[in-house]
């Protein structure tokens, strides 16, 4: 289960968001509208996994993150946030952190499933909790291979279980493997 704070971010998740936007290519003034989310948690509980799904025009977009309480010693830094229940925060891309790719494996593998979200503000006082607004399916088969972690996504509303194992993403208006085992 997620633990999510009503809390301020500086800078905030549309910067990463655009940041790794622009990092794929995107042009500097990408104008990306989210349209979901999906999140895993670490067993161990250092490390948090989220991946926004965002349209860009009529193209679909994947910006995976993980978020680190501490510096980290590999992987690529998007963002120095600050985070204000939690203090400095170390925002990843998650494809480059070791963790988050251990983490989504293990999602895709159906070892840990999609976390629910436990809302509390910033005291620290329970909110509510929420289903997550983007719904994870496994298909295909096997659990050996390499993560793959697409930026761009393809539709994949006729996705069947056939093939290596895959992650499927269902939203709002949308249908997309998100990761899968190569």
């Amino acid at each position: 289960m997620a633990l999510i704070y009503t809390a301020q971010l500086d800078p905030d998740k549309p910067e990463w968001i655009r940041r790794r936007l622009v990092a794929h290519g995107l042009p500097e003034d990408v104008d990306a509208e989210k349209v979901g989310s999906y999140r895993f948690d670490d067993p161990a509980g250092e490390v948090g996994v989220e991946s926004m799904i965002v349209r860009v025009g009529d193209r679909l977009y994947q910006t995976a993150f993980a978020y680190r309480g501490e510096a980290p010693t590999e992987g690529d830094i998007v963002a120095e946030t600050d985070h204000s229940v939690l203090g400095r925060r170390w925002v990843m891309d998650a494809a480059t952190d070791p963790d988050a790719r251990r983490i989504l494996t293990a999602g895709l593998r159906g070892e840990i499933p999609q976390a629910v979200m436990d809302f509390h503000d910033e005291s620290g006082t329970y909110l509510e909790t929420r289903q997550p607004d983007v719904t994870l399916r496994l298909v295909g088969e096997g659990d050996g291979g390499e993560l793959e972690l697409p930026v761009e996504l393809a539709d994949a509303a006729e996705e069947s279980g056939d093939g290596p194992r895959r992650l499927v993403a269902e939203g709002e208006g949308f249908t997309a493997v998100v990761a899968h085992l190569a």
